[in-house]
Order: structure tokens, then C-alpha cells, then sequence
């Protein structure tokens, strides 16, 4: 063999060489893509089903439920095609969410002036709407969601967090009535009157309202007697 055939042997297997390191990092990288693709579909299922286990009901719409069905059943779909063995789990855990079946809201507590019952709740609940808020806006645009759809959840979203933010308010105003400021409470439960009465529509606040406006009612009756008695 004459040294030209010994170099371009040489150079042959080199070429296989580099074809083959190229073939496999490509697969390489496919399968590595895929696993990363995988985990974020679990990931998002997790997220979907998180929201729908901890978000109280006074805080999810049949919009809100049916865009939180119709995403999680598209990514557990998606899931199916690229891993149909590792999607198990995800499917249990969507089917006992009964995503299909609407929320009883629980009724609100004689005499309450508040949905939530104390402030971790009510910023814990604020920041779960926040993160549904962002979620369906990533799903609107990547057009998994319908426009509409998003739009009315969205709605919803903003009017809960209102109404969250109204619990906090009230919140504030009771401990100022505690310390024994309670005009400043009697001029702050007036201020979440109007908000409450403001998202009626969307939010069921007609019992929270009646309480409040009740308390409001006897704290003005108080203070208006305690002047009389100073005059």
C-alpha cells in the first residue's frame, strides 16, 4: 500500500471518526432534551395541581376550573407522547383532583367580617392568585388557552385578589379598633364597604358585606355616644 492509500485510510477513519462523535452527541442531546422536556411537563402538571388543591374555593370560578382542566389535560397528553410509562403518576394525581366538579364555597361564619380567617392566610391565598394569574398568561400566550377564556379567568383573578386585599384591610382596621383608634377602623371599614360592594358580581361578598356593615353600623353608634358624653 503506497503512502498516499496509508493517508487517505487515515483520513477516511478520521471522517468515521467525527461522523460517529457527531451522531452520538446529536442523540445525546436529543435524549438529554427530552428529559428536560419531560421534567418540565411534570413540573407544570405539579404547578396546575397545586393551584387546584390549594386555592379556596370562594377563589375559583367555573372558568377558572375549566381552564385549569383543559391546561393540565394538555400537558398530561403532552406527556403521554414522550414518556407514556412515567405519566402515571401525573394522571393519578389529576384524576383525584375531580377537576370537572365545581367547588362548594363554604359559607361565611356568623358575624364574620372576613373570608380568610387571619393574615398568613389571606397574603398566602394573594400569592397563589398571582401565581394562577402569571400561569394562565404564559399558557394564553403560548395559545393553550382560549383568549376568552383567559380573559374571564382573568377577571375572576383580579377580583379575588381585591377581595383578599379587603380581608388584610379589614384585618388592619380590627387590630387599629383593638388598640383603641377606632375612628381611624370606622374610616378603613367604610373604604373596604365600597370595594366589597364593588366586585359583588364576581365575588359572593353579600353576607361578608352585611357583617361588616352591621359591626360599622354599632362601632358609629359607640363612638357617636362616647362624644355625647364628652359634650
Amino acid at each position: 500500500m503506497s503512502p498516499t492509500e496509508v493517508g487517505l485510510l487515515i483520513l477516511a477513519a478520521i471522517l468515521v471518526c467525527i461522523l460517529a462523535a457527531g451522531l452520538t452527541q446529536q442523540i445525546v442531546s436529543r435524549h438529554r432534551s427530552r428529559r428536560v422536556r419531560i421534567e418540565e411537563l411534570r413540573d407544570e402538571i405539579r404547578h396546575l395541581s397545586y393551584l387546584a388543591q390549594n386555592l379556596p374555593a370562594p377563589f375559583q370560578s367555573a372558568e377558572i376550573r375549566s381552564a385549569l382542566t383543559t391546561n393540565l389535560a394538555l400537558q398530561l397528553n403532552k406527556l403521554k407522547q414522550l414518556a407514556p410509562r412515567a405519566c402515571r403518576e401525573e394522571e393519578r394525581l389529576a384524576q383525584a383532583l375531580h377537576l370537572t366538579e365545581s367547588l362548594d364555597e363554604s359559607p361565611l361564619p356568623a358575624a364574620a367580617l372576613t373570608q380568610l380567617p387571619d393574615q398568613p392566610s389571606a397574603r398566602r391565598v394573594r400569592a397563589l392568585l398571582r401565581d394562577l394569574a402569571q400561569l394562565l398568561q404564559k399558557h394564553q400566550d403560548n395559545r393553550e388557552l382560549h383568549e376568552d377564556l383567559a380573559q374571564r379567568c382573568q377577571r375572576h383573578i383580579k377580583s379575588g385578589y381585591h377581595r383578599v386585599s379587603c380581608d388584610l384591610s379589614i384585618m388592619e382596621a380590627q387590630a387599629l379598633e383593638a388598640r383603641g383608634r377606632a375612628q381611624l377602623a370606622v374610616h378603613q371599614y367604610r373604604n373596604c364597604l365600597g370595594k366589597l360592594r364593588a366586585i359583588r358580581s364576581m365575588q359572593n361578598t353579600t353576607a361578608q358585606i352585611q357583617n361588616l356593615q352591621l359591626h360599622l353600623d354599632n362601632l358609629e353608634k359607640q363612638l357617636n355616644a362616647t362624644q355625647a358624653r364628652k359634650d
